[in-house]
């Protein structure tokens, strides 16, 4: 198989994994119905004009695409970062490391020692994915989380069961963007891949909902991301483990 006919693959399980791991949620089915699995049935449930459902106002994008390291992080600013790290994911299993950068001046993650070391290393692989979660709807997301999968092992034969990491976001405001990082800082190759779907809470709501995440489709293996083997363990938060 082809690393192509691979990728294609990781992300067709990539879809269906996500799906399960949500568990039931309503889902918008058009702009005056829902599909609801209560009681073990997919069943229409319109909703009047009148009634609309607060996750009707709610469009979140995700744009991921690879970028060089060090992360820029400007003055009073924060940079969200999640290690693409087995032991990292089965400790914790959802957030983000995030870094606060108070000074007022710009600095970067990781700092230029760990940078010229990296760089000495392996010069062509120090890069990062990041993230660009946008909200297109008509009001304020108060929480964003995201399911994403991951798979480690080697470009010829990638671990084909997902680990799971709940990306939450926090709040994306109406026609604003949160970005996070996605790093791989452990001696494997590892593959990414966003899921089908977003859940989200507004003001509006006080249980979160399940709605479409939107992405730019602008390849059939958009939403695939991989990162070489990292050479050292610079974040630090959990060792990589065997």
């Amino acid at each position: 198989m082809n690393r192509l006919a691979r990728i294609a693959a990781i992300a067709l399980i990539a879809s269906s994994a996500s799906k399960a791991a949500f568990g039931q949620a309503d889902v918008i089915n058009s702009p005056n119905s829902i599909i609801s699995p209560r009681g073990g049935n997919n069943t229409v449930v319109n909703v009047s004009p009148t009634e609309q459902d607060p996750r009707r106002s709610v469009a979140i994008h995700a744009s991921c695409f690879a970028t060089n390291l060090p992360i820029r992080a400007p003055a009073h600013s924060v940079v969200r970062i999640i290690p693409a790290n087995p032991t990292f994911f089965s400790d914790v299993h959802e957030g983000m490391q995030i870094f606060v950068n108070n000074s007022d001046e710009e600095s970067q993650v990781p700092d230029k020692n760990t940078m010229n070391e990296l760089t000495r290393q392996r010069p062509r692989q120090v890069f990062a994915w990041k993230c660009e979660i946008s909200n297109h709807g008509t009001s304020n997301a108060v929480n964003v989380a995201i399911d994403l999968s991951f798979w480690f092992g080697n470009t010829q034969s990638p671990d084909m069961s997902p680990a799971m990491f709940k990306a939450m976001i926090g709040s994306v405001d109406l026609g604003k963007s949160v970005d996070f990082y996605i790093v791989n800082d452990c001696p494997r190759t590892v593959f990414g891949s966003l899921p089908d779907t977003v859940r989200v809470r507004t003001a509006a709501s006080e249980n979160w909902f399940e709605a479409t995440l939107f992405r730019d489709f602008s390849s059939p293996v958009e939403q695939i991301f991989a990162l070489f083997p990292g050479s050292k363990n610079w974040l630090g938060d959990a060792q990589c483990g065997t």
